[in-house]
């Protein structure tokens, strides 16, 4: 059997839009990222198999916002945070892998303080 997360993955923590197919934008918080797919911590459930638009912005204002299509993987119970502001954890499988994310992504994560 084979895992399926063959690239890295980074812990690394930025908001990101993300709007479910023919559903309205919210928010959410990235847990941990790779060039692959993203878990993020959201404020609704959504539902597993669905299409999804993520938008996030990597390294400050300065750098442009990106935009990835994918499909929720997963959808659960957030059990860091059941009765907070981030209640449901969501994994999304990018449709296309985005390989040069990981040098930005290591970057980062070596900058943040956890």
């Amino acid at each position: 059997m084979t895992d399926s997360r063959e690239k890295e993955r980074f812990t690394v923590w930025f908001p990101m839009k993300i709007q479910p197919e023919e559903d309205t934008e919210a928010v959410a918080v990235s847990r941990n990222v790779s060039g692959k797919g993203v878990l993020m911590a959201s404020a609704r459930e959504l539902e597993t198999g669905k299409p999804i638009r993520v938008t996030f912005r990597l390294g400050g204002v300065e750098e442009p916002e990106r935009t990835v299509e994918g499909r929720i993987v997963r959808s659960e119970p957030n059990s860091d945070d059941p009765d907070g502001l981030w209640p449901y954890r969501v994994a999304v499988q990018f449709e296309e892998p985005l390989e040069d994310l990981e040098a930005v992504l290591r970057d980062l994560a070596g900058k943040q303080p956890f």
